[in-house]
């Protein structure tokens, strides 16, 4: 059975992937798939001086989106791309993250809850 829906893939942003998002979606038309997602690890409005290593800074979120939506436009006819964010629910962050992507053409959020604290 062919693959047909995968929601689940970050970008270089992430500091821990690897590949060009068109090698993404070039390899996931090749494989089968008709959907494919990218939900990098979300831009989370930290306050203060902390900054997190394994996710993309608050300011590529623009370029982030604006990659996905050039590609989304070039496969058009050869597969789905979906645009989202792999997030923590923090509570003290939620609204503040939630503002922060409210521009963007947002297609999903995903649930990545590496933290409780």
């Amino acid at each position: 059975m062919k693959p047909m829906l995968n929601l689940h893939a970050h970008t270089t942003r992430c500091r821990h992937a690897v590949g060009t998002e068109r090698e993404y979606v070039e390899r996931a038309i090749a494989a089968g798939y008709r959907t494919f997602g990218f939900s990098d690890h979300a831009p989370m409005p930290f306050q203060g001086e902390y900054y997190s290593g394994f996710r993309m800074k608050q300011e590529e979120t623009g370029e982030y989106i604006k990659t996905l939506l050039d590609l989304r436009e070039e496969y058009k006819n050869d597969i789905h791309i979906l645009i989202g964010f792999e997030a923590e629910y923090y509570p003290a962050l939620f609204e503040d993250f939630l503002r922060l992507i409210a521009p963007y053409p947002v297609d999903y959020l995903l649930l990545g809850q590496h933290f409780l604290d």
